[in-house]
């Protein structure tokens, strides 16, 4: 939805902790060069990737407009976006999980519904994204992990129309997209073309893909660049539909200026290729603003 309605303590604890995350990174490295012939490049180059393209500042609104909103509505979470570049890049670092925090949340998901239904899962906890596989033993394995953004007022688990947040919840990944042809991946995909557009109708059509060569209320797909390069539909507000909870919410390309959204999942270009390529039919995607909250989908 990119624009339409828009310590551990002392010196040795911190060795080991690089020691650790480096070893994080080796292993998820190694396990997507398997699935997608890419190898992982670190923390340290997708940061500087990410940091290059943060445009110094993230938009959104202040943090007083954004905590006044979350204070009128009682539905907003406030987990606001970093407002200067220092903060996005200790941010974007600061995403790295290390063996325990991944072991931790390996033991979540397991324990979740979602898990009994899928192979794959997409975690996004606050800012972290998390990709993972599930093995025929049934044993759940990070491939993947990311900085992300989301809504510019946070996560909500009562979006609605036009409330800029990002639905807290478990919801299917219906397919890939993107503006150009299928990039690798195993997912449904389909390609942008001139008369794509992702309806905002209040009828039948209302919150699906849509080929017309007529104007209609919602996102005409080919105008988003780079958004919509590579990106993957969310299944929320599918089952039931319901018209003032708001439509096209995807997992996509960051806005070159900003990483919050209008209600979708951003991600550096590089990651969104790769998420992307590793993705298969049947994954599923749980958005929740802290790992303790994962349990409950």
């Amino acid at each position: 939805m990119a624009g339409f309605r828009q310590k551990r303590e002392g010196w040795k604890g911190m060795k080991r902790k690089r020691k650790m995350t480096a070893l994080a990174a080796a292993l998820l490295s190694a396990v997507l060069l398997s699935i997608t012939g890419t190898a992982y490049a670190g923390p340290a180059a997708e940061a500087a990737d990410a940091v290059k393209t943060a445009a110094g500042a993230q938009a959104g609104g202040s943090a007083q407009a954004q905590e006044a909103a979350a204070q009128e509505t009682g539905k907003v979470y406030t987990i606001r976006p970093p407002q200067s570049r220092e903060e996005v890049e200790k941010d974007i670092l600061s995403v790295c999980p290390d063996p325990e925090d991944l072991e931790d949340l390996k033991a979540r998901i397991s324990a979740t519904e979602t898990a009994k239904k899928t192979k794959q899962i997409i975690l996004v906890n606050n800012h972290q994204l998390t990709m993972w596989n599930k093995g025929s033993d049934g044993t759940w394995t990070p491939i993947y992990w990311t900085y992300c953004g989301y809504g510019r007022n946070g996560l909500s688990a009562d979006r609605t129309l036009g409330d800029e947040t990002t639905p807290i919840g478990s919801f299917p990944l219906l397919h890939g997209f993107g503006l150009g042809d299928n990039p690798g991946t195993a997912m449904k995909y389909k390609k942008i073309g001139p008369n794509s557009w992702w309806s905002g109708e209040w009828d039948k059509t209302y919150n699906t893909w849509v080929e017309t060569d007529k104007e209609i209320i919602g996102e005409h797909l080919i105008g988003y660049d780079p958004q919509y390069k590579y990106a993957m539909a969310i299944g929320f507000n599918i089952d039931p539909v319901i018209y003032d909870k708001g439509c096209a919410i995807f997992l996509h390309v960051k806005n070159e200026e900003q990483w919050g959204t209008a209600g979708c999942v951003s991600t550096a270009e590089d990651a969104m290729l790769k998420i992307l390529q590793a993705g298969v039919d049947g994954a599923y995607i749980i958005i929740v603003p802290d790992k303790e909250d994962i349990m409950n989908y």
